[in-house]
């Protein structure tokens, strides 16, 4: 017999294509239809997911909702439609299709609906569901994406999967749910990223004055980056305890995500990533203080045994840090550390096998690299105080280097368009100015 799952047809193209099915506005209101208290909360709580991810805000709207929510049984006819249309999907019975959902259209009068099926036994508080029932909360945070514009993704750690999960307790977002919203609707507006602190001091008091206000991270602004990682179309750029997630193709980006949401077995004293790179298995390896972690991946999670200590790579005990870590186009993986050192890690054991001087395998990179990655042209990049050095493995020779921006990754930043406007414009007025100038000088 096959698993219980959702009611909508999996559309497979619209998976991985631009989404474009989306509400025309960002606040929506919704309705369950005839629900008790303790209903409308898990309700109320699967809307709060997608909030608390996107720019979409909620609100309950008994008379005019957008969404409405309604428990339906067998052949049933559409809640809102005033002529009784049938509903195009009908319920089984218990273990059959457990909800179905109705894309938006565009249009704003619109009222998308969910159809949760009466038959199944479901629990309804906000707690693990015991055997034999359904998560309600699991089952309406799928719907309502569905709802928002979302389809069914192949990924079963997805909130979006279609078929009812063996775990749907606790019900959480996966990145892909987060960065699929985002997409359609936007990071939300007032996400504040690292606080800045300022200090001031008078001549007249030795009491120092700390003030700390919020500034958002801009990615176009950094001067430096601590990894960089691509994987499954997308390039993951990390900064701090931030991480930027871009659309290889399109070049487009949202806020940054904090690591630690979503990564919850970092430490409590996390600052930033060293180093990150994908194993051949698939699996993610990170580095941050003096920890390796390998997690599965879209999952995130970390796999069994992990983490371990840089020495039980093979780094010695007496390393001082680690630069960055790479895997090359002939498969063969490297951590460089303390400035100079290079090992040659199996990727089967996880213990360095080889080591060298930094000159014999990368011959003109400089010793005091801070990031490391392989691109998707087929060179290897090294980042060292704000400039970048690019490096063809095959010839082992540097084949370019210059100030490091995000014009390498092929990303345009506004401002950079803006600055060289206005240089382009006050060049102007400079030869401009030269030129009355020299007239002047003429006429005299």
């Amino acid at each position: 017999m096959g698993k219980p799952r959702c009611g909508v047809e999996d559309i497979s193209e619209r998976t991985f294509a631009p989404l474009s099915d989306k509400w025309p506005r960002k606040h929506l209101k919704w309705n369950f239809h005839l629900a008790n208290d303790i209903i409308l909360k898990t309700t109320r709580a699967a809307f709060d997911l997608w909030a608390a991810n996107s720019s979409l805000t909620f609100e309950r709207d008994s008379l005019n909702p957008d969404i409405l929510i309604s428990f339906r049984e067998g052949r049933h006819a559409m809640l809102y439609s005033r002529r009784n249309e049938p509903c195009s999907s009908a319920f089984r019975g218990p273990n059959g299709d457990v909800a179905h959902a109705f894309f938006p259209t565009g249009d704003p009068n619109f009222v998308s609906e969910v159809h949760v099926d009466k038959a199944e036994t479901w629990h309804i508080q906000l707690t693990k569901n015991p055997p034999g029932t359904y998560n309600l909360l699991q089952t309406l945070t799928h719907e309502i994406g569905h709802a928002l514009g979302l389809p069914h993704t192949f990924r079963e750690d997805s909130v979006m999967f279609a078929f009812v999960p063996e775990k749907t307790f606790p019900v959480q977002l996966t990145l892909e749910d987060v960065l699929s919203i985002q997409h359609l609707y936007g990071a939300k507006e007032n996400v504040k990223v690292p606080k800045v602190i300022t200090t001031t001091t008078t001549t007249t008091t030795t009491i120092a004055t700390t003030t700390t206000k919020d500034v958002e991270m801009d990615l176009c602004t950094l001067r430096n980056v601590d990894t960089v990682l691509i994987t499954n179309g997308r390039l993951y750029i990390s900064h701090e305890r931030y991480v930027w997630s871009i659309d290889i193709d399109g070049k487009t980006y949202k806020k940054p995500l904090l690591l630690t949401d979503y990564m919850k077995f970092l430490p409590k004293n996390f600052t930033r990533l060293t180093a990150a790179y994908q194993t051949p298995s698939g699996n993610i390896m990170l580095f941050a203080g003096n920890m390796s972690y390998m997690i599965t991946y879209p999952r995130l999670t970390l796999v069994s045994t992990w983490p371990r200590s840089y020495t039980d790579l093979g780094i010695p005990d007496t390393a001082r840090k680690v630069n960055a870590v790479l895997n090359t186009n002939e498969g063969r993986t490297f951590v460089i550390y303390d400035d100079n050192v290079v090992g040659e890690i199996d990727d089967c054991s996880m213990n360095i096998v080889k080591y060298y001087h930094i000159d014999m395998i990368f011959p003109g990179i400089p010793h005091s690299v801070s990031s490391a990655f392989r691109y998707i042209d087929g060179n290897l990049y090294f980042i060292s105080k704000n400039r970048f050095y690019k490096f063809n493995e095959f010839t082992k020779t540097v084949t370019a280097s210059g100030k490091f921006d995000l014009g390498i990754f092929g990303i345009t930043c506004p401002r950079q368009g803006l600055m060289m406007q206005l240089r382009d414009l006050l060049s102007r007025f400079v030869r401009i100015d030269a030129r009355e100038t020299s007239n002047r000088k003429e006429k005299e």
